[in-house]
Formats: C-alpha cells, sequence, structure tokens
C-alpha cells in the first residue's frame, strides 16, 4: 500500500457516490478567488490518521484560515460598520467552512455540501453588490441595481442547485458581479465623487486577479500545496482589503459635512 509522505501524497480513495467538485471546480472561497477562470485540479489526494481519511488538507486549512479571517474582521467591524457589510463577511466566512468541510470530509455531505457552500458564495456577492449600491444616494438608481442582481442571483441558484452542478455557474456570477456591477460602481464614486474609501475595494478586486495568473502559468508550488491553496491565501488577503474599505467607508459617513 502506498503511503503518504512530503514529496507524494497518497492517492485517494473517494466515498462511491460523491462526485468530484474539484475537477470541475473549487470551494466556495473561490467564488472570490477566480472570477473568469475555473481552476481545473487532478482527483483529490489525502492523508490517513488514525484509520480516517483527510482529504486535501491544504485546501481544508487554507479554507478554514479565511473563514477566521472573516470572524476577526467581523468582531473588528461590529460596532461601526453597516450590518450589509458585515454580512458579507459573515456568509463568506460560512462559504469557505463549509466549503473546506466539502473537500476534506465528503463523506459527510459530498455534493450537496459543495451546493450549499456555493450558495453561500453567491449570497455573500449579492450582499456586497447591495452593500456598493447603498453608498449611492439615488433611490431609483439603487432600486435597479436591486432588481438586476436579484434576477442574476435566481439565475444562478437554478444552475448550481442541478445535480451534475460545476463551478462554472460560480465563476460567471462572480466575473458579473465583481468586475460587470461592482468595479463599474467603485470607479464612478472614486471618479466623480472622490470617494477615496473606493481605493481599498479596487484593490482587493485587483487582488483577485492574481489567481487567474496563477491558473494562466499552471503554478503549483508542490503536490501538497498546489495552486488553489495558494489562491486561498489571496482571498484572505482581499478580505483584509475589503475591510479596510469598510472602515474608511464608515469614516467616511461619520465625517461631518462641510
Amino acid at each position: 500500500m502506498h503511503r503518504a509522505s512530503l514529496v507524494r501524497p497518497a492517492p485517494a480513495k473517494l466515498p462511491q457516490d460523491w462526485k468530484v467538485a474539484r475537477v470541475g471546480g473549487c470551494s466556495g472561497a473561490m467564488q472570490i478567488a477566480c472570477p473568469f477562470l475555473i481552476m481545473p485540479k487532478s482527483l483529490p489526494y489525502s492523508i490517513e490518521i488514525g484509520g480516517f481519511q483527510f482529504f486535501e488538507p491544504a485546501t481544508v486549512i487554507t479554507d478554514y484560515l479565511i473563514t477566521a479571517v472573516c470572524a476577526v474582521l467581523i468582531f473588528k467591524l461590529i460596532k461601526s460598520a453597516r450590518w450589509g457589510f458585515i454580512l458579507f463577511f459573515i456568509l463568506q466566512g460560512l462559504s469557505t467552512l463549509v466549503g473546506g468541510t466539502a473537500h476534506g470530509f465528503p463523506a459527510f455531505g459530498g455534493h450537496v455540501l459543495h451546493q450549499v457552500a456555493w450558495l453561500l458564495a453567491g449570497l455573500a456577492m449579492l450582499r456586497l453588490e447591495w452593500s456598493i449600491d447603498k453608498t449611492f444616494q439615488e433611490d431609483s438608481f439603487r432600486r435597479v441595481g436591486r432588481t438586476l442582481t436579484s434576477i442574476k442571483f435566481a439565475v444562478y441558484c437554478f444552475f448550481i442547485m442541478q445535480t451534475d452542478s460545476t463551478f462554472l455557474p460560480v465563476a460567471i456570477n462572480t466575473a458579473l458581479g465583481m468586475l460587470v456591477y461592482i468595479t463599474p460602481r467603485l470607479l464612478n464614486q472614486r471618479i466623480a465623487g472622490g470617494q477615496v474609501w473606493t481605493d481599498w475595494f479596487l484593490a482587493g478586486i485587483g487582488m483577485l486577479i492574481i489567481p487567474g495568473v496563477i491558473h494562466f502559468i499552471q503554478y503549483n508550488p508542490t503536490a501538497w500545496f498546489n495552486g488553489n491553496d495558494l489562491n486561498h491565501l489571496f482571498i484572505a488577503g482581499a478580505m483584509i482589503l475589503f475591510y479596510y474599505g469598510v472602515k474608511n467607508f464608515s469614516k467616511h459617513l461619520a465625517a461631518p459635512v462641510v
């Protein structure tokens, strides 16, 4: 029997009823990290601890890291930020918690657990879209935006809830949300309104382009820590940049009108 080592991980023994969601997609966290690309990956590796098989340990650890980062940021924002932004961090943290569990312990939920992670990630994106819209003063502008994003989310839910669903709807939903919907609004606030708090959000979105580059060059540091796992670290960094965006937006609201 082949044993795991630091150089060569043991081959995974997948539950018979488990769909390999990673082949066609990635965890809930990756909804933010790879907006235009599907990250291909071979069958998940695993390690055995006390007779129990633990799949994709680096993926699980880095997913849970994002959850921990979100928890800290929620605690820091709880008394000063709008609840819409706080809810974004809550949903994103839950998404990576469920996504990491789905990858590490597929026997406990299988493909359904991936779908739950994708649903939470979609809700996080929707909450961020609505929160950015609320930074605008025009009610009519916000109503149109909420209608469009609600329709997008409904279509997204239809596709991710199919029994043979993959990560593709998540990638499309994120591309539309981050690049087509949120970025132009942030640029409008920055250019037309001089809102410097938007710089943090734009920097965070810019950081999330890096995983696309990692995919393009097919960079995998080691067999145990691959490109997808590295991408999770960029997500954690982007969450911190988003935190500073929310923090500075809250200061902007509290500042006296001159």
